[in-house]
């Protein structure tokens, strides 16, 4: 089969996986009972930093949003229509009625609902509306993969031409902004809003049970002391799998070092300060994965996944690691708050293993599920979305992320004050390249096509595949340079 066939099916399994990636959608979040006597306001207040926005009545002006509606959390962070008692809910509730008081103002919400087979219907939704020169929303929360086709659509704002965003500010992933710019121009953003952003975020969970059990070294110290790498990561799990039932066939039913769905093997590269592009000297993205460096993450994640002691499975590979019958598995925070809340073997968090001892820096990525910000073209009324913008995003800060970081997952879920050490580094790491949304689930997406069995040499796929990439990169370009805005 062609790769660019791989690259479709690579596309339909993100798809049909998109609710794995969203965790467990019918969990009730009941960490207000875990932390009854925790106040996300004092949190809040010790973090409060202004958002130096002026006074202003907007006279009941509705500010309106366009999200996803098939995940909880994609929901839960832009409106909760009462307090609940459950910590995120509250949080989200207090930052819409404070924005509403303070600006009055209405938050209205439109939430479409994706299908299995159509993750980008949201993307059709804002498509139809400024294709129709429709001023109906005034912001949008789109699947990450899916943005950038809108963006080079031109249905989206530069972010630099909206007034009163300071994206210096601690609530704006200033990093990613910075890394889809060209030529002055971003047309997507994420920030603190809400909850997905951060639980999106992809890391490590590990057995600690079986860390013990086997004598194993502290993968807390190996993280702080700046080994925890590819190698080191190899030689952990190495020997690590059994035959549990001595049928002589590996499934689920068997032990392993490592586990994980074989579409978020794609971290590895990022983790390895490996990027798909680079810019020139005029600050142009270009294909920069061809090294040597690239070349060898490729042979030793390759020898890591296929290896006896990885399973990798879309469906089986949660429950592998929640039976205890996995050392590592790959995950994002989300997995803390939904399919593994209530495992009852004792698990940590890490992050994803450097490349090698002299890289300083741990690194990490975001799901494709997760979400990216976009203004819609079509807007009229530039200074009220801009302020608005600024709004949320501060007060989500001061009031969501408290609730989320510092309460949901350093507090209850994470389970230890090393798991909440790990969260900080995984969270600081956090980082994208242009090649990740422009290209199309191309080379970004290399070590998801090797573990999933569809390529398994790199030299050869780059060959194949490296004329369409440069292609779409200088298409993209050349489109972003035409935009008016």
């Amino acid at each position: 089969m062609k790769i660019k066939n791989w690259m479709c099916i690579l596309l339909l399994f993100c798809i049909v996986l998109s609710l794995s990636y969203c965790g467990d959608n019918n969990t009730k979040n009941n960490a207000n009972n875990d932390n009854a006597n925790f106040s996300y306001e004092e949190v809040a207040d010790e973090n409060y930093i202004s958002d130096d926005l002026p006074s202003k009545n907007w006279g009941g002006k509705e500010f309106r949003i366009l999200a996803r509606g098939t995940c909880k959390s994609h929901m839960q962070e832009v409106w909760v229509e009462s307090e609940t008692g459950d910590v995120i809910d509250d949080a989200v509730y207090r930052r819409n009625m404070t924005l509403e008081d303070r600006f009055n103002i209405v938050i209205v919400p439109t939430f479409i609902s994706e299908s299995e087979i159509s993750e980008d219907q949201i993307n059709r939704v804002l498509e139809i509306s400024v294709a129709a020169g429709e001023d109906a929303y005034d912001y949008a929360i789109l699947h990450e993969m899916f943005g950038a086709q809108s963006a080079m659509k031109g249905l989206c704002l530069n972010w630099y031409s909206l007034p009163y965003l300071n994206f210096e500010k601690p609530w704006w992933a200033s990093w990613l902004i910075k890394d889809y710019e060209v030529a002055g121009k971003s047309y997507l953003a994420m920030n603190d809003m809400g909850i997905d952003g951060i639980v999106f975020t992809a890391c490590f969970y590990f057995n600690k049970d079986l860390v013990h059990q086997y004598s194993l070294e502290n993968l807390y110290d190996l993280v702080r002391d700046r080994k925890w790498t590819l190698d080191k990561f190899a030689e952990y799990i190495k020997d690590f799998g059994a035959d549990l039932n001595g049928d002589g066939i590996l499934d689920e039913n068997d032990l392993y070092g490592f586990t994980g769905i074989g579409g978020r093997n794609f971290e590895f590269m990022y983790a390895s300060d490996q990027t798909v592009t680079q810019r020139d000297e005029d600050g142009i993205p270009q294909l920069a994965i061809n090294t040597e460096k690239m070349f060898t993450i490729f042979e030793k994640c390759k020898d890591i996944f296929t290896s006896k002691d990885t399973f990798f499975d879309d469906v089986a590979s949660v429950p592998v690691f929640r039976e205890s019958r996995a050392l590592l598995s790959t995950g994002n925070l989300n997995y803390a708050l939904t399919s593994l809340r209530n495992m009852e073997i004792d698990f940590g968090i890490i992050p994803y293993p450097k490349y090698d001892e002299k890289q300083t820096d741990y690194f990490t990525h975001q799901d494709p599920h997760g979400p990216i910000m976009v203004v819609p073209m079509t807007i009229t009324d530039f200074e009220f979305v801009g302020m608005m913008i600024e709004a949320i995003a501060a007060e989500g800060y001061r009031t969501v992320r408290p609730a989320i970081y510092d309460v949901a997952l350093k507090i209850k879920q994470a389970r230890d004050e090393d798991s909440a050490e790990m969260i900080d580094i995984i969270l600081d790491g956090r980082r994208s390249d242009f090649g990740y949304p422009y290209d199309g689930w191309g080379f970004a997406f290399t070590l998801d096509f090797l573990a999933r069995g569809n390529i398994n040499n790199f030299a050869s796929f780059y060959a194949q595949n490296s004329a369409r990439a440069e292609k779409s990169y200088a298409t993209a370009v050349e489109l972003i340079l035409e935009l008016e805005y």
